[in-house]
């Protein structure tokens, strides 16, 4: 009499380890154990991220290993991944940010009442976007991995004062001023006797 599978409600799964913390975004090449409840239990391994690779045991039944790798993070926040076991279990790959660094050229930028388009040079290995909250800029275009250019654009400034605006590129804070227009007089009469 020939025995029978298990059903895959009989099977249980278990992840040793459940999960991974990689630090510095650092690169890395490791293996977790899955323990089926059965020897006919199904489990293939499968990522749902670009940057996590299943490299053996994506298919197999009972218990076995599961290698993979993961990518050099050029993030500068912390990213988070996963590798399913029979879409029933996860395998969980945590990864901390890589160590940004960043330079502007100009290293700050001034400009003149009538405002117009600039540019903003990005020196870094990193993936970066730009963003703004100071209602008189406008980013055009820019952000990528890697040095990069920003173009960004400085509406008008009528007013008297100065004023100071900022762009943020990932964490780090670009400013600006915008000097203000002046004050212009007029005298009448041009002559007293």
């Amino acid at each position: 009499m020939a025995a029978c599978a298990p059903s895959a409600a009989q099977c249980t799964l278990t992840l040793t380890p459940p999960s991974i913390h990689l630090g510095l975004g650092a690169p890395a090449t490791e293996s977790f154990t899955v323990n089926a409840s059965a020897s006919n239990c199904s489990r293939p391994a499968k990522s749902n991220s670009t940057w996590i690779a299943v490299t053996f045991g994506q298919t197999g039944t009972g218990s076995g290993t599961v290698g993979y790798t993961v990518d050099a993070s050029t993030l500068y926040t912390a990213r988070t991944g996963i590798i399913s076991v029979n879409n029933t279990v996860n395998f969980t790959v945590t990864q901390d940010a890589y160590p940004c660094t960043y330079s502007f050229t100009p290293v700050n930028q001034s400009v003149q009442p009538p405002g117009g388009n600039f540019t903003l040079g990005i020196g870094t290995t990193c993936t970066w976007t730009a963003s703004t909250t100071t209602p008189w800029l406008a980013i055009n275009a820019g952000g990528t991995t890697g040095n990069g250019t920003l173009s960004y654009t400085v509406a008008p400034n009528n007013s008297v004062a100065s004023r100071t605006g900022s762009i943020l590129i990932n964490n780090q804070t670009y400013a600006g001023t915008q000097f203000g227009a002046g004050c212009n007089y007029t005298v009448a009469p041009l002559t007293a006797n």
